[in-house]
């Protein structure tokens, strides 16, 4: 019973997480990410673990936001790069078949 459970919850985790956004699924396993480590480490130092996940969740949702905005930007610009370099080859077109 117990393995039906769990297979049952696993399979309910990733079908939830499938019509998320790259930046939904970012921050939501930066957040993941972050309360297991700050609940680990708070345990480590006998500490209060609750305290620890939602502080490691806090701190990891931010840093996969952040992480996010980091590789849209890179996108864009590697985008830019691409149509500059088509209009160079467009524009070495045109000068070739002007001198010809």
């Amino acid at each position: 019973m117990k393995k039906i459970i769990a297979v049952t919850a696993a399979t309910l985790a990733i079908a939830g997480c499938s019509n998320m956004s790259n930046t939904e699924q970012r921050t939501l396993s930066g957040a993941g990410i972050g309360a297991a480590a700050g609940a680990v480490g708070t345990a480590i130092f006998h500490g209060n673990p609750i305290w620890g996940a939602v502080g490691g969740a806090a701190v990891g949702a931010a840093s996969g936001y952040v992480y996010d905005a980091y590789k849209k930007n890179e996108a864009s610009i590697i985008t830019m790069q691409a149509i500059t370099l088509v209009k160079a080859i467009s524009q070495l077109k045109r000068l070739t078949k002007f001198h010809s």
